[in-house]
C-alpha cells in the first residue's frame, strides 16, 4: 500500500484490488450501499440508468471491505463530499476512475496528479470541483463532456493547470458541463 492509500480510505477503496474491472465494482457498490439509507436521493439516482445497473454487494462483501479499510465511511448524507486527496499531496501512481460512478459531491484541492488520472465513463451525480490541482496526465474529459449535464451536472476545474494542451479543446467545447 502507498502512502497516500494509507492516508485516504477513499483512494485505498479505489486501488483495493489489482484488477480494475474489480475495483469499479467494489466502488460502485459501496456508492449504493452508502446511498440507500437516503431513500430519496437513492430514488432519484435509480433513474441513471447507470446507477441502477450497478450490482449490489452482498454483506459479505461489504463487511469484507469495511474490515480490510478501518477509516472508511460507514454512511455519508447526500451532501457530504468525497474527498479523494484529503491529506495528501501529491499522487505518483496512476489513479484510474474510468467506470466509476460518485453518487456523492467530489471535493480536491490543491493536488498534483503526476501519475496519469483516468476519467472515461466517470459519473458524478452531484458534480465534482477540483481547485488548484495539477494534472500532468488527466484522460477522459472528452466522455465527461459527452455525456451531457444528465449524468455530468458540474466538473468544475478551478485555477487547476492542465499540462497537455489537447484537452483545452475539450473545455472550450461544452462550457455549459465543464467550468474554467
Amino acid at each position: 500500500m502507498t502512502e497516500p492509500e494509507e492516508k485516504n480510505p477513499w483512494l485505498r477503496l479505489a486501488r483495493l484490488s489489482e484488477d480494475h474491472e474489480a475495483n469499479k465494482q467494489l466502488w460502485n457498490g459501496y456508492q449504493k450501499y452508502l446511498l440507500k439509507p437516503n431513500e430519496e436521493d437513492y430514488q432519484r439516482q435509480m433513474e441513471n440508468p447507470k446507477f441502477e445497473e450497478i450490482e449490489e454487494l452482498s454483506d459479505t462483501t461489504i463487511h469484507a471491505i469495511q474490515t480490510k479499510i478501518q477509516d472508511r465511511p460507514t454512511e455519508l448524507d447526500p451532501f457530504d463530499e468525497i474527498n479523494m486527496a484529503a491529506d495528501i499531496q501529491e499522487i505518483k501512481m496512476p489513479l484510474n476512475l474510468e467506470g466509476f460512478y460518485f453518487a456523492f459531491p467530489v471535493w480536491v484541492m490543491g493536488k498534483r496528479f503526476t501519475a496519469s488520472l483516468n476519467l472515461e465513463n466517470t459519473q458524478f451525480s452531484h458534480g465534482a470541483k477540483f481547485s488548484g490541482c495539477v494534472f500532468e496526465n488527466i484522460y477522459g474529459l472528452a466522455s465527461l463532456i459527452s455525456n451531457g449535464t444528465q449524468v455530468l451536472r458540474a466538473v468544475n476545474l478551478m485555477k487547476c493547470y492542465l499540462s497537455a494542451l489537447q484537452h483545452l479543446k475539450w473545455l472550450i467545447s461544452d462550457q455549459q458541463a465543464l467550468k474554467l
